[in-house]
């Protein structure tokens, strides 16, 4: 699950903050209200691990990550959201 979990929060949860600023800003920004879907979005797939918490704590490490990972020419958010979010969960797992 620590590997399959923050793909899946990298996966859907960037993908409803792509739709939403498109939506709501019309051009690619990091604005509050991607953040927002994103969360919901994360929140709803930690879930499914137990304990909850754990969960809840990569969900909200992986929007943090999508929030301000600055994108260089080797480091953007769909590799910053996994593994941050994995290092998390890994750690409070312990």
């Amino acid at each position: 699950w620590l590997a399959i979990v923050p793909l899946a929060f990298m996966g859907a949860g960037d993908a409803v903050t792509g739709l939403i600023r498109s939506k709501v800003y019309g051009r690619e920004v990091k604005g509050n209200w991607g953040s927002v879907g994103m969360l919901a979005t994360c929140l709803i797939l930690a879930y499914f691990i137990q304990p909850y918490w754990i969960g809840a704590a990569g969900a909200l490490t992986a929007v943090v990550a999508e929030k301000y990972t600055r994108t260089t020419r080797y480091v953007d958010d769909n590799l910053s959201i996994p593994l941050a979010s994995a290092l998390v969960m890994a750690l409070l797992h312990i």
